[in-house]
């Protein structure tokens, strides 16, 4: 018997210390400071933010942009129970900086406005009047490329070339402030009169190196015309009559001279310019509002004058 009170003893003490080497593996693991695991860490992105994606909403006709960073929206002036719908015409340029997108001003007129990402700002690109934007298209140079005309006229469909990088160059200072426009497109745009074909221009395409103008039977019947992406380079040189040039030009003319020594507060002044002329505002000040004399268009190659309205 006491050999076997002897065995028991021993079988509870070694009970006892595995309790206890269990109790002390249990706290050490539990409480302990564990090592740290180490997964792969997702670093901050150093590439420069781009604009990847817009597209219209059609139902309050904003233009959403989508950038690598995050998602917004752009307003136009367009009124969504009149005319918005779902291929209102934006575009993203090649570089991500820019989205070009159609509008409207003053209820009737065609614009196209233009975003630019590293500025946070919206400005008008250019004016197109009552005529129709049909088609926008970047080049890989970032230039933009603006078809637009009149349908059924077709002596009245042109391209319009802008260098976007060019323009934003000289930012603010050639921005108009108050109505957010630029105050010279002349140096950074290029206008080409289409050749009339009997058929409307549509659509454009820029296909190996090319860019091909397309009607409205659509890419599988051909193109109607096409450019060399480098013949379409903006060449500021041929700008030969500057801004202050074609104000003095009008300012020879007989009938303003006539017209300054007559009226005491009269002015002849810079107004607004087309890709092909000044245009010169002839007016007096006059109980307080203007009165105009007339409106006067320069050719910026030839100085050639002509005026807005023949009494």
């Amino acid at each position: 018997m006491k050999q076997n009170m002897e065995r028991s003893k021993v079988i509870l003490y070694i009970l006892i210390g595995l309790f206890l080497c269990g109790g002390v593996f249990y706290i050490t693991t539990r409480f302990s400071r564990r090592p740290s695991l180490t997964f792969p860490q997702e670093q901050p992105s150093t590439a420069e933010e781009k604009i990847i994606a817009s597209e219209a909403t059609v139902d309050e006709c904003r233009v959403k942009v989508t950038t690598t960073n995050k998602e917004f929206y752009l307003d136009t002036d367009i009124d969504p129970k009149v005319r918005c719908y779902q291929y209102l015409l934006n575009e993203v340029s090649p570089s991500g900086k820019f989205v070009v997108f159609e509008d409207l001003s003053g209820g009737v007129d065609s614009i196209l406005r233009v975003y630019w990402l590293a500025g946070d700002d919206t400005i008008r690109l250019d004016f197109f009047g009552t005529s129709k934007i049909f088609d926008i298209r970047f080049l890989p140079d970032d230039k933009l490329v603006v078809l637009y005309g009149y349908k059924g006229v077709y002596n009245e469909q042109y391209l319009k070339i802008f260098d976007l990088s060019g323009l934003f160059k000289n930012y603010p200072d050639n921005i108009h402030q108050q109505y957010k426009i630029f105050t010279d497109l002349s140096q950074h745009s290029k206008k080409i009169v289409l050749p009339p074909i009997g058929k409307d221009y549509f659509s454009l395409g820029v296909i190996g190196g090319k860019l091909k103008i397309y009607g409205t039977q659509g890419i599988n019947a051909g193109a109607l015309g096409e450019y060399e992406v480098g013949d379409l380079a903006i060449d500021s040189s041929r700008i030969l009559i500057t801004k202050e040039g074609a104000v003095a030009r009008v300012r020879e003319l007989a009938e303003v001279k006539s017209y300054l020594t007559r009226v005491i507060n009269s002015r002849v002044v810079y107004d607004h310019e087309s890709p092909d002329v000044w245009v010169i505002h002839v007016y007096e000040i006059k109980d307080g509002h203007t009165a105009t004399m007339n409106w006067f268009k320069v050719n910026k190659e030839t100085g050639e004058i002509t005026k807005e309205f023949n009494f």
